[in-house]
Formats: structure tokens, sequence, C-alpha cells
């Protein structure tokens, strides 16, 4: 079976030879291809070119299409101020907003023109030209509540969300529309999945999630489904929000590996699940002990609705031998059936 087909059998929920195996793979290849971790950050044909190299030494079987976290990129465009960090990526230094008012003043960005979200739409579309629509191409753009953090700062944010929501909407929908267009422009670009990343929402209790969060998140999944596949991805245990996060327009949910997987995939019934190999393990531990990860995985999630990934992106200085034995070990499955 060719890999973008089991990718699409998956997603509905198919019964298949084995899981794909797509580990969220971004940064972590300049570790392997012995670059400076900032350059492809600003040039968009070493980006494609680091990505796709990645995949091809790795063998996996889909390609995200990024270098940084999206809300860094969709930040930086909206006029946030980005620091260089000693060994590691730009991020937003401080919250440009010191107010929920304030958010008047904010532009909405053109995704082809402002900052550096330029350089990542030609990186998808290099990466789309090259692979050929032998593996989908998979991409972040922020979540609302995330976003509204780095503009905001998050001790502000929290307080408006606990004690005066209302105040935040107009927050909210700002960056709602920005994330949207941000997508929109993803799909131009040849994107077949938009994974919307929203790691803060793992941190609020589940009764504000459904009211306050959700909603956003699902308008920026709704604005998608019909041209790309809609997924998310929240960091950090999210057992407590998973009935919620079952109730959004998702095929696919990026599972921590807090998370139980036997649990995520009672609850998730009708929704693919990937993940949620330890990046921990990932980056310090052995081949040996990363294959038996990897079958107590797929033995939690079953063959029926399951991607084998990481459980958030690879980190940086992750070796590459660690990353071919999530995919071998995978694909091993398929051999002794």
């Amino acid at each position: 079976m060719k890999p973008l087909d089991r990718f699409y059998e998956s997603l509905d929920l198919v019964v298949v030879d084995r899981p794909p195996v797509i580990p969220q793979a971004t940064y972590c290849v300049a570790g392997w291809l012995g670059l400076d971790l900032r350059r492809p950050a600003y040039d968009a044909k070493l980006m494609a070119d680091s990505l796709i190299e990645g995949l091809r030494r790795a063998g996996y079987e889909g390609v995200y299409v990024g270098w940084e976290a999206s809300f860094n990129i969709l930040a930086e465009a909206l006029g946030a101020v980005l620091e260089e960090t000693e060994g590691g990526l730009p991020r937003v230094s401080r919250p440009i907003l010191r107010d929920v008012d304030d958010v008047d003043g904010l532009p909405l960005p053109d995704p082809w023109l402002d900052g550096r979200m330029p350089i990542h739409l030609e990186a998808i579309e290099r990466v789309c030209k090259a692979i050929k629509g032998e593996v989908p191409v998979l991409s972040y753009v922020p979540g609302p509540l995330t976003l509204s953090t780095l503009l905001l700062g998050s001790s502000r944010t929290f307080r408006y969300l606990y004690f005066e929501p209302d105040k935040l909407r107009k927050l909210m929908e700002s960056v709602c529309r920005a994330s949207i267009s941000f997508a929109k422009a993803k799909i131009e670009s040849g994107c077949d999945v938009i994974v919307v990343a929203d790691p803060m929402s793992s941190m609020v209790k589940p009764g504000i999630f459904e009211e306050y969060i959700s909603p956003y998140i699902d308008r920026i999944l709704e604005a998608v489904n019909r041209d790309a596949v809609p997924s998310l991805h929240i960091c950090g245990n999210t057992s407590k929000i998973l009935a919620s996060i079952g109730k959004l327009k998702i095929e696919i949910f990026e599972v921590d590996t807090p998370v139980d997987l036997s649990y995520a995939r009672s609850i998730l019934k009708d929704i693919c699940v990937m993940g949620n190999v330890s990046t921990t393990l990932l980056k310090l531990g052995r081949p040996n002990d990363i294959e038996r990860e990897v079958v107590e995985c797929i033995r939690k999630a079953g063959l029926r609705g399951y991607i084998v990934s990481s459980g958030c992106e690879v980190p940086y200085t992750t070796p590459i031998e660690n990353v071919k034995a999530m995919v071998d070990s995978t694909l091993k499955i398929e051999r002794k059936m």
C-alpha cells in the first residue's frame, strides 16, 4: 500500500496493514545535516531542502513544513519583536498589547507579504513540488489561546480568561482571523493537513476550554475543512478535555505523551489519533527502547485510525538513528503480518 493511501485510510478509520509513521520532525533535521539551526528560518529554499533531505534519510511517511513555532511566526507578523536565543530559534521577547482593548490597533497580516510568513509559504510550495504527492504535507497554524498569550502576556490572558472572559473575545476573534488567513495561504501553497497548535489549552479547566476556547479552535478548523485535513495539536496532558476535543471538527488529534493512548482511543472513537512516542525517549533513549515504545503504542491504539508519531515536535539534537528506529519498528508490523 502506498504511504498516501495508508494515511487517508487511517483517517477514514479503516483497519490497515500497519499504521503510517509520521514523526513531528521540523528543525531537528538541522542537527542531522550539520546545519546552523537558524539559517533555514530565514531561507525558504534551505528550509525546504533540509526538510526533504530529513524525510529521505529517515524514511518516514509525511513531512511537516515549518521551522519554528507557528505562533511565533504569526506573532512576529502582527508586530511582536523576536529575540535570539543562544543555540535556539528566535522567540517573542515581550507582549505587544498592554490591555485587551489595544487589539483595535492590530493589523490583519497578509501571509504573502508580512514578516517571514512568505518564507514558510514558499517552503511549502518547494516541498510539495519535490515530493509530488508521495506523502502528505502537514503544517501548523497557531491556536487562539496560545497566540493570545504571546500578544497580551500569559498572566493577563489567563486573568481575563478566568475572571472577565467576555473581555477576551475581541482578541480571540482577531487572532482567529489571522490564523485562518495563514491556514488558507498554506492550503493554497499545497498543504494537505493543517494542524492547529494550541499548547496553552492543556493548562485550562475543562469547562473553560469547552466554553471559551474550543469555539475559536473550531472556527479555524471549519475554515480549512473543505480544502485540507483539519488536525489539532495540544501539548501536555489533555486527558480532562478529550471529551470536548472529540466534539471539534477534526480528523486527527495529536496526542502528547502524558495522555494514556488507550484512554485517548476510547474517548476519540471517531477520530484518528496520532502520537505519542516520548520526545524525551527519542532524544535520549536507545533504538531498542524506542522500538518497545512504538510496539506498545500500536498495541494500545490498534490498526484502525492511528498514526505512529512523536508526542510533540522532535527535539533538536535528537539522533536520526532514534527516528529511524521509530520508522523501522513501525514497518516491521507490516512485515510480520
